[in-house]
């Protein structure tokens, strides 16, 4: 009995092994992947919009911002990703609109 049960453990670890190991082997090309993308210029994120307007929204800030387009792009000064946004407009709760930056990185 005792050596079916080993035998189970044994089989059980090394299909976890095997799954752990394609896993990383995934994650590694999608690193490459990206790294190769964004070597070729910032990508695009549009469908990232409605995620950040929703959660400005959300938050206790009384103004109301817009912006046109989201960006990610590596940068050389910081060695790191930056989500960058453009043309950015902030209105407060009237829709006046209170000013514009045209380019915004964090």
């Amino acid at each position: 009995m005792k050596q079916k049960a080993k035998h189970i453990a044994k089989k059980a670890i090394k299909y976890f092994l095997e799954i752990s190991a394609g896993l990383v082997a995934l994650m590694a090309i999608c690193v490459v992947g990206i790294v190769l993308r964004l070597s070729h210029g910032p990508i695009p994120l549009d469908f990232f919009k409605p995620f950040v307007l929703e959660t400005i929204q959300k938050s206790d800030f009384a103004a109301s911002i817009t912006f046109e387009e989201s960006v990610l792009q590596w940068s050389e000064k910081t060695t790191s990703l930056q989500l960058v946004l453009s043309d950015i407009s902030v209105f407060n709760e009237n829709q006046l609109k209170l000013g514009n930056v045209k380019r915004l990185g964090f």
